[in-house]
């Protein structure tokens, strides 16, 4: 009897047991469900001041209280208080930094908006492997809450801009890229800002993965801009920058958006050139503002190998903003002059919506041949990238579409004269090397490692009409940068820099421009049979034929004495070829 009783006791206590079990798994689970339905607003990481930091930055209601984020490797935990400022109505946005980040580290994090009580789900990011690295650079996504490009080559699925960006971004995390730096115009509403081009902008689960880095374009003048960026080492040149010292000074980001950030061997400083200088005076305070952010990275973090600057107006680009006034006055203030005093070593920019880069360029004056290989250059290469999504695209050569007509100072052309007409004409700037519109959006690739930078740039889609070439795949330009020995800037530069070319390059170039295309360059492909030149093994351009549709513009290339003849005629054009040949 005693026995039954026992057992009785023994069944009971094991049903209780089950019972309390059952109830903490379904409190666990209702905990879950409540977790599950904290939904994160515009989420994007973005670089910390190095790579043992990571910025958020997120939006939350106004209700939302001790908001915080935890990132976790599975053995340790790092939990980090979020600071909040009042956004757009009903919400608030949060920047929180996350430090003491293990390199080559698979995290998880999640976000907390009540002190801790409820997390939202789980988000990834993975820190990079010390030593080589690879970003993507990507320009003008432009998001609009609408459509690409009417004229675009290759549509997205459903021809909207959101798209494209967000094929873009799963293209470059495919490529495993460890950051992307933006050049800026990362939506397209200059009035005010929108915020449903900002949910377009962050809907991609890639900048919630991948640090996001942007430049202030000159349509993200606006509140907008502070609310949704977390900024590592912003420099404060309000003292530098504001409506006594220039005219230009007339938005809310005016003294916004100059900061830098150390990623593994390389620095990047990114400067804001969104304002609208109407002359040179104007632009002068902007370059010592950013000849002080420039001081304050490299005493930051003196020991980088590569040196990458990041803004928007490209001051060496090719189609419909190459003769813009307020590009020509950031340039005789003395934007490329910085670039030289020091020693940068890769531009990137965007504004044109076109693809260009340039020679090595010191002191107005290209300084290396044209190559796919620039070995120790003496000077700084300037990138320009397409749109990011298929919003537009800008002509070379347009005519019609060409923002300024009558400016006869500037762009600085290869046959030695200057201005907008005589660029109309054909003659392309002095330091392009090769310029490509192909009309659909496109993003570049950037290895880096110790010694050598080797850049890949694609286009976000196959173009069916180009079937012997695949955009999506095959790199439309391929080059690199090699250094043996990586330098730092001195105290001055040493030659000063001029504001325009002279007649004579200090530096004479060991390629020009030889043949003349018997028809003009077009934006869109033909069924033509271009000439491009390949390299033999001993260094000496030759030509050589191709079927290829127009695609790529490259600059050919002759001796020094042909160089002088053609100057004097009409240098400076180049050949648009769908691709560059290489030698075998």
């Amino acid at each position: 009897m005693e026995s039954k009783k026992l057992r009785k006791v023994i069944l009971a206590s094991a049903l209780a047991s089950v019972m309390a079990v059952t109830g903490v798994q379904t409190a666990f689970a209702a905990q879950t469900q409540q977790t599950s339905q904290l939904a994160i607003e515009d989420l994007t990481l973005q670089p910390g001041a190095d790579t043992t930091q990571i910025n958020l930055n997120w939006y939350a209601d106004t209700a939302a209280a001790g908001v915080k984020v935890k990132f976790t490797d599975g053995k340790n935990t790092i939990t980090a208080d979020a600071t909040t400022q009042p956004a757009v109505e009903g919400k608030i946005a949060c920047k929180a930094t996350v430090s003491g980040l293990a390199s080559d580290t698979k995290y998880t994090y999640s976000i907390s908006e009540d002190g801790g009580v409820t997390w939202s789900r789980e988000y990834t990011y993975k820190t990079p492997a010390q030593g080589e690295f690879t970003f993507g650079f990507v320009g003008d996504p432009q998001l609009n809450n609408g459509s690409e490009d009417k004229n675009s080559a290759v549509f997205s699925a459903d021809g909207t801009t959101k798209a494209g960006w967000n094929d873009t971004l799963k293209a470059l995390a495919e490529r495993n890229v460890n950051l992307i730096a933006s050049a800026g115009d990362q939506v397209n509403d200059t009035n005010g800002g929108s915020e449903a081009e900002y949910s377009e902008l962050f809907s991609s689960e890639v900048l919630q993965q991948i640090p996001f880095a942007a430049a202030v374009g000159n349509h993200d003048r606006h509140d907008g801009f502070l609310y949704h960026y977390n900024l590592p080492n912003e420099q404060d040149v309000s003292s530098i920058v504001n409506n006594t010292t220039t005219a230009a000074a007339q938005e809310v980001t005016t003294d916004k958006g100059n900061y830098f950030y150390s990623f593994n061997n390389a620095l990047f400083v990114v400067l804001n050139d969104s304002s609208y200088p109407s002359n040179t005076e104007e632009a002068k305070p902007y370059i010592e503002a950013f000849r002080q952010t420039l001081t304050n990275a490299v005493s930051t973090y003196p020991d980088y190998k590569w040196l990458f600057i990041q803004h928007h107006k490209s001051t060496e680009s090719v189609a419909q903003h190459v003769a813009d006034r307020d590009i020509q006055y950031y340039v005789e203030a003395g934007f490329e002059k910085l670039m030289d005093e020091f020693r940068v070593d890769v531009v990137l920019a965007g504004h044109d919506h076109v693809y260009a880069r340039t020679y090595a360029m010191s002191n107005g004056q290209r300084v290396s041949a044209l190559t796919d290989s620039y070995e120790d250059p003496q000077g700084t290469v300037y990138l320009t990238c397409n749109t990011g999504s298929g919003l537009k695209y800008y002509n070379i050569f347009d005519t019609e579409k060409l923002y300024v007509k009558d400016n006869a100072d500037y762009p600085y052309l290869a046959n030695g004269l200057t201005g907008s007409q005589e660029y109309l004409k054909g003659v392309y700037p002095l330091s392009t090397a090769v310029a490509q519109q192909d009309k659909i959006p496109g993003y570049t690739v950037v290895n880096v490692t110790d010694s050598k930078i080797t850049f890949s740039t694609y286009s976000t889609y196959d173009n069916p009409a180009t079937p012997d070439f695949n955009e999506a795949a095959d790199s439309i330009d391929t080059f690199t940068i090699t250094k043996s020995a990586p330098e730092q800037p001195t105290d001055a530069p040493t030659d000063e820099p001029t504001d325009a070319p002279t007649d004579a390059p200090t530096y004479e170039p060991t390629d020009a421009p030889t043949d003349v295309p018997t028809d003009a360059p077009t934006n869109a492909p033909t069924s033509s049979t271009p000439k491009t030149t390949t390299t033999t093994s001993g260094g000496t351009p030759t030509a050589s034929t191709t079927t290829a549709t127009g695609k790529v513009a490259t600059g050919d290339s002759a001796n020094v004495a042909i160089m002088l003849l053609i100057l004097a005629a009409a240098a400076g054009t180049v050949f648009i070829v769908r691709r560059k040949i290489k030698a075998d």
